[in-house]
Parts: structure tokens; C-alpha cells; sequence
């Protein structure tokens, strides 16, 4: 699914992003990757959705 339309961003790029990382990451982190986030802002919930989705792993926003 698309998370962020601004920069075309989808889950599985997340969640990519996500188990590569090795820690938990923040939104910021996302946006810093992928630039999800970082447009209207409209997607951050998802962002953090998608994060907090993924086993062990917690989402923190900035």
C-alpha cells in the first residue's frame, strides 16, 4: 500500500528500511531514508503504524 503520496513511498519500503536498521526508528529516521514524512505530513500516523506493526520493533515519533 501507498504510505506517503507526496514521495510515493509504500509499506514494503519501510519495512525494508525497518529490518535492515537493526534498532527501532523514528519517523525522522524514515524521512531522513526514504523522505516519507517529510511532504504534508499527512502520512506520519501511517509511518508510525507500519513501524509498530513489525515484531520487537516500537516506533517513537522525533
Amino acid at each position: 500500500m501507498v504510505v506517503c503520496h507526496c514521495n510515493m513511498v509504500n509499506d514494503r519500503t519501510i519495512y525494508k528500511l525497518a529490518n535492515t536498521a537493526g534498532r527501532a526508528l523514528t519517523v525522522s529516521d524514515v524521512t531522513n531514508h526514504c523522505g516519507a514524512g517529510g511532504g504534508c505530513g499527512g502520512c506520519v500516523d501511517t509511518i508510525v503504524e507500519v513501524l509498530q506493526a513489525r515484531p520487537n520493533d516500537g516506533a517513537r515519533q522525533h
